[in-house]
């Protein structure tokens, strides 16, 4: 079969039929099946590269974009309590925070550093 007529073929494709064709190719790459497929001339040098049809990998990484600006908003709305805890207690743990000196008496605090405060 050409090259150039598969390529075609697959350029005509939608975004779903190149998903599904993909899928199928993946399918039969995993059963020793690949040569059979009839994308394979199109498919198996993006396989071999590391990379997925540009329709897919483009509807992906919007699907991926979408999620994580869903998870910025929440976190944004909805303050996680380990974050909290953690800020406090790296602030706390900062000589240059006065919350670090907030903790202890002056005697404390100098016993803890040995040197007079």
């Amino acid at each position: 079969m050409n090259i150039d007529a598969i390529t075609s073929e697959w350029n005509a494709l939608t975004l779903a039929q190149q998903e599904a064709a993909w899928m199928v190719f993946l399918k039969d790459l995993f059963a020793g099946e690949a040569p059979a497929n009839r994308f394979f001339l199109v498919l198996m040098p993006l396989w071999d590269s590391c990379e997925a049809p540009e329709k897919v990998q483009d509807a992906a990484l919007d699907l991926y974009d979408a999620e994580m600006q869903e998870e910025l908003a929440f976190n944004a709305r909805y303050e996680s309590a380990t974050n909290v805890w953690f800020d406090r207690a790296v602030t706390a743990d900062d000589v240059a925070d006065d919350a670090f000196w907030d903790r202890f008496d002056p005697a404390m605090a100098e016993a803890i550093l040995g040197c007079p405060i």
